[in-house]
């Protein structure tokens, strides 16, 4: 039975604090395609700072924004996976506010609901006083250091990106009903804590699990991701 379920990325729920304090791939070979239904292939770079995207081909770096780009796409070879990412509007945290720009946020999968990400850096203190520290960090890092972690988005209309602050109003609310008392008893039962993003995946995992027994095939056509 093909997975109604599917997933682009599933990578980081449960990785080890150590792999965490390295930074992700932000570039690789790729194609970009632009509002205009031009398909540009080549090593493409995103530049989140700027919410651009480049790809370079035959030597030469064409930029494109948001508000230009329909989809791009890289194979990121450290995680050895490929990364896609859309323009959306994010309706609650947007770098530019004043001008309702859309900003590029990776798709993380695709359901009743999408689930987005955008990378941040955050700054992990390894102080022993510190009881959100885990024991072990002092052993990776001897003082401060910077590392790679994610706001997590949700997307119901496939314009806007929200971002995730209530999981269970947010995103399991706006699932079919007929499945809200199948997960609030699967979340009892495995003492999962929903703003835990390794929780929430697997509650997800496990809607894919009960939607797919209870149908014989995919209620909806997602495309397959672009080959490189």
């Amino acid at each position: 039975m093909r997975k109604l379920f599917y997933y682009i990325i599933f990578f980081g729920c449960y990785l080890s604090f150590s792999s965490m304090i390295f930074a992700q791939s932000q570039s690789g070979k790729g194609v970009v395609i632009l509002n205009n239904e031009e398909v540009i292939f080549g090593i493409v770079d995103y530049h989140q700072e700027y919410e651009m995207v480049s790809v370079t081909r035959n030597g030469k770096e064409l930029a494109y924004n948001a508000t230009q780009v329909k989809i791009f796409q890289y194979y990121d070879q450290e995680k050895s996976l490929n990364r896609i990412y859309r323009p959306f509007i994010a309706s609650s945290i947007t770098r530019y506010a004043f001008l309702d720009a859309p900003e590029f946020f990776e798709m993380v999968l695709l359901d009743d609901v999408t689930i987005l990400r955008k990378m941040k850096t955050i700054i992990i203190d390894p102080n022993p006083e510190n009881d959100k520290s885990p024991t072990h960090v002092q052993d990776i890092l001897p003082r401060k250091a910077e590392a790679i972690d994610y706001d997590y988005y949700v997307s119901i209309d496939g314009m806007e990106a929200s971002l995730i602050k209530n999981f269970q109003r947010q995103v399991i609310d706006k699932l079919p009903s007929i499945y809200h008392a199948s997960l609030t008893q699967f979340v009892a039962e495995n003492n999962l804590y929903l703003k835990n993003w390794t929780d929430q995946f697997e509650l997800l995992e496990y809607y894919q699990q009960i939607k797919e027994n209870a149908s014989e095939g995919p209620a909806y056509y997602i495309a397959e991701p672009i080959k490189l």
